[in-house]
């Protein structure tokens, strides 16, 4: 007797759930499938919710994608702009800026020519080499100290090079120079040199000391020689190139007789035109290039051939190179 309270309990509840499962949930009859239109009704709310979820899908994606695709091309377009303003000079002190002068265009050392990014004006190009050198020497006179007036009077005994003024190369072989620009089988056109004599020395140029250290040299050392006086006395340069003749000690064993005759010839010939204005190329050099392990000339060849260019050179009065 005392467990049928606790049943009849058990009883009641369950009896009271159910009535509460009638009461909200209507019977699914199957037998009717073909009229009840529940079971078609969540096909069709799964089908909508699967196709809204891919819409939803596609959209964020085309949206990262639209969204990345942008950040690229304003990127691009930022890159394109900065570097448009540094090839117009707008960013003063840049890369590429046109208005300051190339660094390795007095030293013959630019490889871009008239593509290079920089100016090739000669005067700003002095004047900037001007103020590289004076600023380590400005520098020192302020670390030492001193008062306004006496760093101005430094200042003004500094030597200032005027952009007018000419400049001179007095070493170079103009015959390597030329085979680099225009190639060994043209380099020694006439009209080749002349456009080179005329386009690639500007601004106050005033004139150029081209050396021959070999004995296939000598000729063509005369040759540059003989077009440049002609080209100034055409008017068609402002300036002259002179040379000198003489044997390297690396090709010393070369010398002979022959060679001392044509260097002697080359000499007067020249000298009298004012246009030979040293012997050599000449010398002792005793370097062993990398790759060989004795000296291209014997040092007692270099030596015997040097001392007999130093008496050549003594006769006409004219200094060793």
């Amino acid at each position: 007797q005392s467990r049928r309270p606790k049943k009849h309990e058990e009883t009641e509840s369950a009896l009271s759930a159910y009535r509460i499962l009638l009461r909200y949930c209507k019977p699914v009859d199957l037998q009717r499938s073909d009229t009840d239109e529940t079971p078609r009704q969540l096909m069709k709310s799964g089908v909508f919710c699967c196709y809204a979820s891919s819409l939803i899908f596609l959209v964020s994606l085309f949206s990262a994608l639209a969204t990345f695709l942008a950040a690229a091309v304003l990127d691009r377009a930022f890159v394109h702009t900065k570097t448009g303003a540094r090839r117009l000079g707008r960013m003063s002190g840049g890369a590429g800026d046109p208005r300051r002068p190339c660094k390795f265009f007095l030293d013959g050392r630019c490889r871009h020519g008239n593509s290079c990014k920089f100016s090739h004006d000669v005067e700003a190009a002095l004047l900037m080499r001007a103020q590289q050198q004076q600023r380590p020497q400005q520098q020192q006179q302020q670390q030492r100290g001193g008062g306004q007036a006496q760093g101005r009077q430094q200042q003004q005994a500094l030597y200032k090079p005027s952009c007018q003024s000419e400049y001179f190369d007095t070493h170079v072989h103009m015959d390597i120079v030329l085979q680099k620009e225009f190639g060994v089988g043209c380099f020694l056109d006439k009209s080749v040199v002349e456009r080179f004599f005329q386009e690639r020395c500007p601004g106050p140029f005033g004139g150029a000391v081209t050396v021959a250290f070999t004995a296939a040299m000598i000729d063509t050392v005369g040759f540059l020689l003989d077009v440049g006086a002609e080209l100034f006395k055409a008017g068609k340069v402002k300036w002259r190139l002179y040379g000198t003749f003489g044997i390297h000690p690396h090709h010393a064993k070369d010398w002979n007789p022959v060679v001392a005759d044509r260097v002697v010839d080359a000499i007067t010939r020249y000298r009298e035109a004012g246009l030979c204005v040293g012997l050599g190329e000449c010398g002792l050099d005793y370097f062993v290039k990398p790759g060989n392990r004795e000296l291209l000339s014997p040092a007692d060849v270099q030596r015997s051939v040097f001392a007999e260019q130093c008496r050549l050179g003594s006769a006409p009065g004219k200094p060793l190179v």
